[in-house]
């Protein structure tokens, strides 16, 4: 399980920032989406910052070795019963609150992706497969810019086929028809 504690955040400001919004977010506190915005500034302000946070968030929600990225997209995963007589959130989803998907996990995503494309083109296809549906229309644009040139028949398919010499999981998610149709094959 994703243990939010782990975050690579800079001490000092942005750490309490963090943590004040972790809080919120495991408490689920209306002020969590004040915090998310707050911290997101912060990490904007320090493009180091950003790009590492950025990464490692991305790692955590793509990479994981459980494959609970494969749903991740936007068919959800919803309330964890933890064996408790109530249902919580799972901690992942304190990493897709926006603006952080979309000022920070977006832009260090597809910087990502242009630099090394065969390497992260599932974590293109994952995201522009959820968090990316969520986006507001000038982000969304962006991503659908860079991802638009690998849709085809069946969705982003090809962003797969562009990883898979690269990646076992987006091998294995090719091998799962994870992106057909029912009815075809």
């Amino acid at each position: 399980m994703l243990d939010l504690d782990d975050a690579p955040v800079p001490s000092g400001t942005t750490a309490d920032l963090w943590r004040s919004y972790v809080t919120a977010y495991r408490a689920d506190t209306p002020a969590r989406k004040t915090l998310c915005r707050i911290f997101t500034d912060a990490l904007v302000a320090d493009p180091t910052a950003l790009a590492r946070f950025g990464i490692w968030a991305l790692s955590c929600l793509f990479d994981t070795d459980d494959d609970a990225s494969l749903p991740l997209g936007q068919w959800g995963g919803g309330l964890v019963d933890s064996h408790s007589l109530h249902a919580t959130k799972p901690t992942v989803f304190a990493l897709l609150g926006y603006p952080l998907t979309g000022l920070v996990l977006m832009p260090v995503l597809l910087d990502l992706f242009h630099s090394q494309p065969e390497r992260y083109a599932r974590w293109l296809f994952l995201f522009v497969s959820g968090p990316g549906y969520r986006l507001p229309p000038a982000e969304s644009a962006i991503l659908r810019a860079t991802a638009e040139p690998y849709k085809g028949d069946y969705g982003y398919r090809s962003l797969l086929e562009l990883g898979r010499d690269v990646d076992p999981r987006a091998r294995r998610m090719l091998q799962l028809r994870y992106t057909q149709s029912r009815g075809r094959r």
